[in-house]
C-alpha cells in the first residue's frame, strides 16, 4: 500500500483565512476521506491501533468543516496531526 496520496494537504486547505476555508476545503476532505473509503482495510490490516487513531484524528476535522464558519486554526493542527499518524505508512509497498 502506498498511502502518500493519502496525506492531506494543510498548505491548500489552511491557507484562506478562516472565512474563505469553507467549499474548497470541504471538497479536498471528502475527496480524502472517499480515497480512505478505498484503502482503510489496508491500514486496519497493517495495524488496528493505527487505524483507530486515524478514524479519530479524521473526526474533528469532519465535524469542524461541516460548521459553516470552520476554524481555520482547529483544522490545520488536527490536519498536523493526521499527516503524523499516516506518515509511518507512506513508504509501505502494496501488498
Amino acid at each position: 500500500m502506498t498511502p502518500s496520496g493519502l496525506t492531506p494537504q494543510p498548505d491548500k486547505w489552511t491557507r484562506a483565512s478562516p472565512r474563505a476555508i469553507g467549499r474548497p476545503p470541504r471538497a479536498a476532505w471528502e475527496e480524502f476521506d472517499g480515497l480512505w473509503d478505498q484503502v482503510e482495510d489496508g491500514f486496519r490490516a497493517a495495524s488496528r491501533d493505527d487505524y483507530r487513531a486515524i478514524e479519530a484524528a479524521m473526526r474533528p476535522i469532519a465535524l469542524a468543516l461541516r460548521t459553516e464558519d470552520p476554524d481555520a486554526d482547529l483544522i490545520r493542527t488536527e490536519i498536523a496531526g493526521l499527516r503524523a499518524l499516516l506518515a509511518p505508512f507512506a513508504g509501505a509497498e502494496q501488498g
